[in-house]
């Protein structure tokens, strides 16, 4: 089991690397230059290229690249090239908001997909099964950003409420927090909890018509315990691993979300930085997006053998 482990974090280090890469040569695709819109449209040329120089624009290419990854390396995150900060703090800040938000939809998406999949699956082709499957298919065809507009709109327009844009830390006061968190959670949460849903049900299904299954029903054991002790846990696998591949969907709506709320997390730095293109720190915050991803796929990767006794590490 340790040499999976450590296996499988080593194989992290080449999937970094190859997204460190990419997104540094794909940031310098963006239309527009930094030290054009530092100098001003009105400015001369010499002007611009001594800003240039100054930002260190101006050297190849690789020498940037091995700059800039030298430093992450070290744990120096680069100095924004628009505000002259370093980039580290600001991170370091707005993760907690990204994570919060990220967290409060996985809650919202497993406490509605799997109980709403467990009767889905129980009660297949009832008027429950239905209904559910039908509900899904409306969840997963509308936009995250479609339902957080209405989400904040309504209320206004409606009940004359709205919640507070400005944001308040959890530990300052959890329930104005919880307030502000809890319609982009909602958003983002339809579209996960109807593929969870979904998944659920489905996996349920194939599990229950398995052998183990009848010879526990022979056995005289309650249906409650075949589905709760038996059925559950082999069925949950492959939702685990859809809920590690749609991370990386939660963290791309994060961008449009915490903009439509004003929350202060790290999909709306990134979205300022292309805005600004300052590339140095949105391909700092591309690869802090990568690592979370790498890393929690490979927890639940971890967690198959738990879930699954049949499944062996070695």
């Amino acid at each position: 089991m340790q040499m999976y482990v450590a296996k499988r974090m080593l194989a992290v280090a080449p999937v970094l690397l190859g997204v460190s890469i990419l997104i540094f040569a794909l940031v310098r695709i963006i239309p527009g230059d930094m030290a054009t819109i530092l100098a001003g449209e009105d400015a001369t040329p010499e002007l611009v290229e001594q800003i240039r120089t100054e930002l260190g624009l101006d050297r190849p290419a690789i020498v940037q690249y091995t700059d800039w990854m030298g430093g992450i390396l070290t744990g120096d995150f680069g100095t924004s090239l628009r505000t002259g900060l370093p980039v580290g703090p600001d991170i370091v800040r707005r993760l907690p908001v990204t994570i919060e938000l990220t967290m409060l939809t996985m809650l919202f998406s497993l406490g509605i997909g799997i109980p709403a999949g467990i009767a889905a699956a129980l009660r297949q082709d009832s008027w429950l099964d239905y209904t559910a499957r039908l509900i899904t298919v409306g969840g997963l065809s509308i936009p995250d950003f479609w339902t957080g507009l209405l989400l904040l709109l309504m209320p206004v327009i409606w009940f004359g409420w709205a919640p507070d844009l400005a944001y308040v830390p959890i530990w300052d006061d959890p329930f104005t927090n919880l307030q502000q968190f809890m319609f982009p959670a909602f958003a983002m949460g339809i579209s996960l909890s109807s593929i969870v849903t979904r998944m659920v049900r489905s996996t349920l299904l194939e599990v229950l018509r398995s052998d183990y299954i009848r010879t526990a029903r022979a056995k005289g054991i309650s249906e409650s315990r075949v589905v709760t002790r038996h059925a559950l846990k082999n069925a949950f696998i492959p939702v685990m691993t859809i809920l590690g591949l749609q991370l990386g969907r939660l963290l791309g709506g994060a961008v449009v979300l915490e903009n439509i709320y004003g929350l202060p997390g790290l999909g709306r730095f990134a979205f300022a930085s292309i805005s600004e293109r300052d590339f140095l720190m949105l391909q700092t915050i591309v690869l802090v997006f990568a690592a979370i991803y790498a890393f929690v796929n490979l927890t639940i990767d971890l967690t198959y053998a738990w879930l699954d006794p049949r499944i062996r590490y070695s």
